[in-house]
């Protein structure tokens, strides 16, 4: 079931905003820095793993 009322407030790195140059570019922006923050925690447990 989708909330279309639901709010989100999410804390985005100053460099996003600062970067941005339009809204689309805001948007690959913010997904390029979600895939980012992703691969590095899977990367953390793929090394924690081999130990």
């Amino acid at each position: 079931m989708l909330n279309n009322e639901a709010y989100y407030k999410v804390l985005l790195p100053r460099w996003i905003w600062e970067e941005a140059k339009d809204k689309e570019h805001f948007k690959q922006l913010v997904l390029y820095a979600a895939v980012s923050t992703l691969y590095r925690e899977k990367r953390k447990r793929w090394v924690c793993d081999l130990r």
